[in-house]
């Protein structure tokens, strides 16, 4: 049995021999270098070095792995036609699960417990209070919550659809205390709002109240705002690194997760991406949701 390093250059002639452009030979030199280094040059091309090959370059893009097989395979058989490509490659060549995100959950149960609280003084302690209880408890990505507006939520049903991530529409429920907290902010912002030459429901949920913004009701950007949570964070005596905005998210996944163990349920409230996967084994309707969630966030 060949090494990689003797089979390789004559694998490349037998290319040239077969006409094969120059650029595909180029390419699959890069590739066959890759696996080289990866195997060692005088590794035989057996089944050990094609499985040590796969799970090497499970990661790359899937272009690239199709590339870099191409060229392994027909390395291999050219030179080693008994070894079971198509086998060890359904059964090592998965891509590797990602490793699970940090999640520092006392950290944002301490500044969810800390917002809730807060004694507000002014209408930037209303509008925090109000936006980090509204990220915790309806899952929102932050970009989402601050291109609300006034007109985006119902509040006799506690609803709003958004225009979520891709373009998706969402439907998003509001827990009682994240109302409540809402209405106190804009009732303390009604004077500002009321000014606004803009009618009451094209205006942002959540404002700027800082110098630049003046007296107009202007809507907060994502970076603007999160900069705000981060003050609260330290001033719940959290570090300001111990959280990021999608944190919040992962909050509410992971309290719906835990409440029923159903892993279906917190995909449809959180609107993730895979969720046309999941609806083929089990289909939910609007109102069981409604009652998952209102037991969840709403209970007595």
């Amino acid at each position: 049995m060949k090494t990689a390093a003797e089979a390789i250059p004559l694998y490349l002639d037998e290319l040239r021999l077969a006409k094969r452009s120059e650029h595909t030979v180029a390419t699959y030199r890069q590739a066959l270098n890759t696996f080289t280094q990866i195997v060692g040059a005088t590794s035989p091309l057996s089944e050990e070095a094609y499985i040590k090959f796969l799970q090497q370059t499970s990661d790359l893009k899937s272009s690239t792995q199709i590339t870099y097989r191409a060229a392994v395979c027909g390395l291999y058989e050219y030179h080693s036609p008994g070894v079971p490509l198509k086998l060890l490659t359904r059964r090592y060549g998965q891509k590797r699960s990602k490793r699970q995100l940090k999640y520092n959950e006392d950290a944002v149960v301490q500044v969810v417990a800390f917002a809730e609280k807060l004694s507000c003084d002014n209408l930037l302690d209303f509008r925090d209070r109000a936006f980090i209880i509204t990220l915790a408890d309806t899952g929102l990505r932050i970009s989402e919550a601050c291109n609300l507006t006034r007109g985006d939520v119902d509040w006799e049903t506690g609803r709003a659809m958004i225009i979520g991530k891709g373009d998706k529409e969402g439907d998003i429920r509001f827990s009682n205390r994240s109302l409540i907290f809402l209405k106190a902010y804009l009732r303390e912002r009604a004077e500002m709002d009321g000014a606004s030459s803009r009618m009451l429901e094209s205006l942002p949920l959540f404002a700027r109240h800082d110098r630049g913004a003046g007296k107009k009701v202007k809507r907060v950007s994502s970076k603007g705002m999160w900069s705000a949570v981060c003050i609260r964070i330290e001033e719940a005596g959290c570090e300001r690194h111990a959280i990021s905005p999608h944190k919040f998210r992962h909050h509410f996944v992971t309290t719906v997760y835990r409440e029923h163990g159903n892993i279906i349920q917190a995909k449809e409230l959180a609107r993730h991406e895979d969720i046309n996967m999941t609806q083929r084994y089990t289909h939910l309707a609007s109102g069981e949701l409604d009652e998952v969630y209102d037991e969840i966030f709403n209970r007595a």
